[in-house]
């Protein structure tokens, strides 16, 4: 369910269940799916701000429910690191976002779907639920 583009990674779901996966991928049911998300430079609070009240991308208007500042033990500070949350998912929607507020996503990993987590998984690693 759902895509993930060449340049992202992460949480991936599959099912045979077509009105989950609906659900699950359709806006009105406001299921939240969460990012994090390197970038080449660091935001000013007023560009988050921009994210959470919305910005226009191809395909309408869309906003971040949930942005914050992470620490990531591989991080430098060159980059900065944020989880993002959002409910929408259309194409490129993230890298599309941080473009308008002037910053370029280095990498962008999906991690959660609702309540389901990708948790310890590795790269090319998968579990059966």
């Amino acid at each position: 369910m759902g895509r993930l583009d060449w340049d992202s990674e992460g949480l991936l779901l599959l099912t045979n269940d077509g009105e989950f996966a609906n659900k699950v991928m359709h806006p009105k049911s406001d299921i939240t799916k969460t990012y994090l998300v390197k970038l080449d430079g660091h935001p000013e609070p007023n560009h988050i701000q921009k994210l959470m009240t919305g910005v226009t991308i191809v395909g309408g208007k869309v906003r971040a429910r949930h942005v914050e500042k992470i620490r990531r033990p591989d991080g430098s500070d060159k980059y900065d690191w944020y989880k993002i949350v959002i409910t929408e998912g259309k194409n490129r929607q993230i890298r599309q976002m941080f473009e308008k507020i002037g910053f370029d996503v280095m990498k962008l990993q999906r991690v959660a779907v609702g309540r389901l987590k990708l948790g310890p998984l590795g790269r090319g690693e998968l579990a059966f639920a």
